[in-house]
């Protein structure tokens, strides 16, 4: 599998009440086709750290990847809104025209907020009967910059499971636009 993130959240301002427990995460993809339904470890694989002091850095190899390297600097966003797609709420007949410029939801890789929804809901496995229940979490965005795209500039979604003695197992889905 190709590395496509590394987030080292002990250095972030800011984290979701969903990654407290965790400071280090590893996302790889499979180098062939795209997850689809499929458990972690199967065409894509996510390792959550509860501990980054445990981590011993790996020497750099060649694998073969497309996908580029780069650092990104994080922000607090202040205020993120869903989608129109996934607004929890009704939107009034008065903002449909103008729910865009009203309320912003932000692009990009993300962690906590709203997702960015490229087809409607998030489906978490066949009919939303995902076995482990997950939450969303955080967010992969399309870029050009590191070579990457989810189908035709899409965005993956990780969700941590919400069942009792399953909350450390996750779950990806991704869109495209």
């Amino acid at each position: 599998m190709f590395a496509l993130c590394q987030l080292n959240l002990a250095a972030l301002p800011f984290r979701t009440p969903r990654l407290d427990d965790l400071e280090f995460i590893t996302v790889f993809i499979g180098p062939v086709k795209y997850p689809v339904d499929n458990e972690n470890g199967m065409n894509w694989c996510l390792r959550a750290y509860h501990k980054i002091h445990q981590l011993v850095p790996l020497a750099s190899c060649q694998t073969g990847s497309p996908l580029k390297a780069f650092p990104m600097r994080s922000t607090v966003i202040e205020e993120d809104y869903p989608c129109w797609e996934g607004a929890p709420w009704p939107v009034p007949d008065e903002a449909q025209d103008c729910y865009h410029d009203l309320f912003h939801n932000t692009e990009g890789l993300k962690l906590g907020g709203w997702p960015t929804l490229c087809q409607g809901d998030i489906n978490w496995g066949p009919q939303l009967l995902h076995p482990i229940c997950p939450e969303y979490v955080f967010q992969i965005d399309s870029t050009v910059k590191g070579n990457w795209e989810w189908g035709y500039w899409g965005v993956g979604y990780f969700g941590r499971g919400t069942v009792a003695g399953r909350q450390d197992e996750w779950a990806v889905e991704w869109q495209c636009c």
